[in-house]
């Protein structure tokens, strides 16, 4: 099965110093920015050093940290799939180190990769991300 984080999240543009940021809401520019993926597995990094032990029982994979645009926004997501359905606790547990490598480890070296590639900032650390459960997948 595949536990699906998404939600909107806010895009930046920096002049060359960094020093004037501007709000990015123009559909046009967000769409360049639909189908970007972060290159590593977020599930990976799940057992590092992080008490994550309610989640060893689901076989987890996956993790994939990505931007699709829809109904005019960008949303930001992370793919998890599973072997098992998980109960509440752990899809808390699993959000809980989601939004930690959104703060400081993988969102953040994604975000940068984007404004490295296209000009682009999406500020991962303040998305708001809901869990999506597809049993089909």
């Amino acid at each position: 099965m595949k536990v699906r984080f998404e939600g909107p999240v806010t895009v930046t543009k920096s002049d060359y110093d960094g020093e004037n940021e501007v709000l990015i809401t123009s559909p046009e520019q967000l769409k360049t920015l639909d189908g970007k993926t972060h290159d590593s597995e977020l599930a990976d990094y799940l057992f590092d050093g992080a008490s994550n032990e309610n989640l060893k029982e689901l076989s987890i994979s996956g993790g994939i940290l990505g931007l699709t645009f829809k109904d005019n926004a960008l949303y930001l997501y992370a793919d998890y799939f599973l072997e098992k359905k998980p109960n509440e606790e752990q899809i808390q547990t699993l959000l809980k180190d989601l939004y930690g490598q959104l703060t400081d480890g993988a969102g953040p070296i994604f975000a940068g990769d984007c404004e490295d590639e296209l000009g682009l900032y999406p500020i991962t650390e303040y998305a708001e991300v809901m869990p999506i459960l597809d049993e089909n997948t």
